[in-house]
C-alpha cells in the first residue's frame, strides 16, 4: 500500500493547489475593481469583465500547474525516463528551429529567395501579427529570432536546449558525437546572431559551468554523483 500520510506541518498538493487558485481569483477580482478599466470598454458590464479577468487568469494557471503536477506524478519514481523524454523533445524542437534558421540566416545575408520563403510562411507562425499589425513583425531585420516572436525569446529557449543537447556528448558513439558537435556549433552561432545580451550571457555562463564540470569528471566520485545526471547517456 502507498503511504499517503502527509509530512508533519505540511499540506497536501490538492489543498495547496486550491489555495493558490483561490488567491489568483481573489487578486484578479480586486484588480478589476481597483483599476476600473472596464469603463474603457463600451458595452462591457462589470460582471462580464470580472468573468473575463478570472478566465484569463485561471486558464493559464490551471494548465501550467496541472501539467506540471501531471508530469511530476508520472515520473517522480522514474525521473530518468521523464528526463529522457524532455531531452528528446527539446532536441527535436531544435531540429525544427535550426532548420528554419538556415533560411533566416540566408535572409539576413540579403538572399532574395530566402526573404520570399519567410514572407510566405511567417504569417502562419506569427499569428499575432495579423491582429495587432506591429508585433511580432513579419520579418526581423539584423537579428536571428528563429521561430520565436523576438530574438531574446529565442535566446532564452536556446539557453534551455544547450545543456540537454550537450548531454549527448557523454556516452554516445564517436560518429554521433560529430553530429551533436555540429548541432552545438550551429546553436552557438544562432545565439550570438540573436544579438540579445541576456541569452548570450546565459549561454556563456552555461558553457563555463560545463567546462568546470568536465574538469571534475576525472574524479570518479564526482562523476557518479554529479556529472552522470547532467551528461545523460
Amino acid at each position: 500500500a502507498v503511504n499517503r500520510r502527509k509530512r508533519p506541518g505540511g499540506i497536501s498538493i490538492t489543498a495547496y493547489f486550491f489555495l493558490l487558485t483561490g488567491w489568483v481569483v481573489f487578486t484578479a477580482i480586486c484588480g478589476v475593481f481597483k483599476a476600473s478599466y472596464y469603463q474603457l470598454l463600451p458595452g462591457m458590464g462589470v460582471g462580464k469583465v470580472v468573468f473575463q479577468a478570472v478566465k484569463l487568469g485561471i486558464g493559464p494557471f490551471v494548465v501550467a500547474n496541472g501539467i506540471a503536477y501531471w508530469v511530476y506524478s508520472q515520473y517522480r519514481l522514474k525521473w530518468c525516463r521523464g528526463l529522457r523524454i524532455v531531452r528528446h523533445g527539446l532536441v527535436f524542437s531544435f531540429c525544427i528551429a535550426g532548420a528554419y534558421s538556415i533560411v533566416e540566416v540566408e535572409y539576413l545575408a540579403g538572399i532574395g529567395w530566402a526573404r520570399q520563403i519567410l514572407v510566405t510562411i511567417n504569417p502562419f507562425i506569427y499569428t499575432a501579427n495579423v491582429h495587432h499589425g506591429w508585433w511580432p513583425p513579419l520579418l526581423w531585420p539584423g537579428q536571428v529570432r528563429s521561430v520565436a516572436p523576438e530574438p531574446s525569446f529565442f535566446g532564452i529557449y536556446a539557453g534551455v536546449v544547450l545543456p540537454f543537447l550537450a548531454s549527448y556528448l557523454y556516452g554516445t558513439k564517436s560518429y554521433k558525437r560529430l553530429g551533436i558537435a555540429a548541432m552545438l556549433g550551429w546553436l552557438g552561432f544562432l545565439i550570438f546572431m540573436s544579438k540579445a545580451r541576456t541569452p548570450i550571457m546565459l549561454c556563456l555562463g552555461e558553457a563555463f559551468v560545463l567546462f568546470v564540470t568536465m574538469i571534475y569528471i576525472k574524479k570518479t566520485l564526482m562523476k557518479n554523483k554529479f556529472c552522470l545526471p547532467l551528461f545523460f547517456w
